[in-house]
């Protein structure tokens, strides 16, 4: 291949990684964002933003301290609602209306190397970069591996819910970045207990995580999001300045 080749492949491959990336407008700016409420059953480690659209349990009072405690939630790991104005958090409505324009471009988006799946599981562990679509539930029973450059993007569209078995490890190979895996689900996702879970979760119903379970990347949820004793860690690229916190 001479070099001329090379720039095209070059410039073709990031044409169609640009065509398959769903912008997160503000939305970016949380690790955890549900459009009802964010449910934790036990301690959990986060690292970055959350934030919840409903406000429930008498919560709806005027703006509090970032330094008070606040729904069980200390410090810095502080749930941000939809009726708190504090100029230094980002907004929770605008980030909350920036999710729904995502999860609605995400769900238009097909790109030129669509994979058409069968429903229920992978036939490969090896998901290679652009589009996979699987018109019913996902079910995932073993190891994945994300194999692609740091500018490679997948998308990976179910059209009802996606389950995570225990124990699974989600790996990224070959400079693949997690902020660049895009999972849209139009039913509930289940992160199995221990599992460790790549990826930005694009939610129309419940996210769970269970017992143990660890995800890199982001969730957003048009309903809830439970949280069980896990670890959430903003993509690497994102956590400049960030601190991780516990969330109780």
């Amino acid at each position: 291949m001479n070099k001329s080749e090379y720039s095209a492949n070059t410039a073709d491959k990031a044409l169609k990684a640009k065509n398959n990336w769903i912008d997160l407008g503000k939305a970016g700016q949380f690790v955890i964002l549900a459009q009802t409420n964010i449910n934790n059953k036990s301690e959990s480690m986060i690292t970055g933003h959350t934030g919840e659209g409903s406000v429930k349990n008498g919560t709806n009072k005027e703006k509090q301290s970032s330094h008070s405690e606040r729904k069980g939630v200390k410090s810095q790991a502080l749930i941000l609602q939809s009726n708190q104005s504090d100029t230094t958090y980002p907004d929770v409505n605008e980030a909350i209306k920036d999710l729904l324009t995502a999860y609605s471009d995400a769900s238009m988006q097909n790109g030129d190397d669509i994979t058409v799946h069968e429903t229920g599981g992978l036939h490969s562990n090896d998901l290679t970069s652009g589009v996979h679509e699987w018109s019913d539930s996902l079910h995932i029973a073993s190891d994945v591996n994300f194999s692609g450059g740091e500018d490679d993007v997948w998308l990976i569209k179910i059209g009802s819910d996606l389950t995570i078995d225990e124990n699974i490890v989600f790996t990224l190979n070959d400079g693949a970045q997690s902020d660049n895996i895009f999972w849209y689900v139009e039913g509930e996702v289940t992160i199995g207990k221990d599992a460790n879970f790549e990826g930005i979760i694009l939610s129309m119903n419940e996210i769970t995580l269970e017992d143990d379970a660890i995800l890199n990347g982001r969730m957003f949820s048009q309903a809830s999001i439970t949280l069980n004793d896990n670890t959430v860690t903003e993509p690497r690229n994102m956590i400049a300045g960030r601190t991780t916190s516990t969330n109780k």
